[in-house]
């Protein structure tokens, strides 16, 4: 071949991105699955010519696929729940990256924060919850994944109080646990001033007149109330 020239023949779809050894190869993108004609006519330098063509098979990229590896705020998915959803994508072109991720859930009461593709759901309330990711990829395709979780209405934590009289003091304990988390805090009153906020409380005769009430509160807000004579 002597000073050949090629004219490519390429479908109207079809983008044209380079050319190498004067244009015996080039490098083409299709942007769709199906199939395509290709040919291309050579001429050498005494003018002889030739044709070839081939037809070109696309299949479709597989669909992309979303599945959550969650990480819970506590085992017992207690409300309040927090939850870190750090998503798993599969298939997709091998050139297609997801590059938005935004979450939803129908909780009116939590709220959604970003945290790169995994996006952290705060403030979960009891009941059935979806949390939703609709994803965007490079190349504009739009992926919708739903994550199901039942949260577990909080259980108030349980006390046993008991007294005992030493000397002119009257002591007054509390016992407390929690079946569902743990108990944060504890607090006495006197009507409703704070007296303490410690496990037990001493009264003596000398103290001020009220009634003594006693509460504590687990990790997740809720409370035991009662009220001493």
């Amino acid at each position: 071949m002597e000073k050949p020239q090629y004219v490519w023949r390429l479908p109207e779809s079809v983008e044209l991105v380079r050319e190498y050894d004067r244009g015996r190869i080039v490098q083409a993108r299709f942007p769709h699955s199906g199939s395509y004609e290709v040919s291309v006519d050579i001429t050498d330098a005494r003018g002889s010519t030739a044709m070839a063509s081939v037809t070109v098979e696309l299949g479709a990229a597989p669909p992309f696929e979303i599945t959550f590896a969650p990480l819970f705020s506590n085992q017992l998915k207690r409300e309040p729940l927090n939850i870190l959803m750090r998503p798993r994508v599969t298939g997709g072109h091998p050139e297609d990256r997801i590059t938005g991720y935004a979450y939803s859930v129908d909780d009116p009461k939590a709220t959604v924060a970003p945290n790169n593709s995994s996006g952290v759901i705060n403030g979960l309330t009891a009941g059935e919850r979806t949390v939703r990711l609709e994803a965007t990829s490079r190349m504009g395709q739009v992926v919708e994944a739903d994550f199901q979780v039942s949260v577990a209405a909080n259980q108030p934590p349980s006390c046993e109080i008991t007294s005992w009289v030493s000397g002119v003091y009257t002591w007054y304990a509390a016992q407390c646990s929690d079946s569902d988390g743990r108990v944060v805090s504890r607090r006495w009153y006197l009507d409703d001033r704070l007296l303490s906020t410690g496990q037990s409380i001493r009264r003596g005769p000398n103290d001020p007149a009220g009634v003594l009430r006693f509460e504590a509160f687990d990790d997740g807000g809720a409370a035991y109330r009662t009220t001493l004579n």
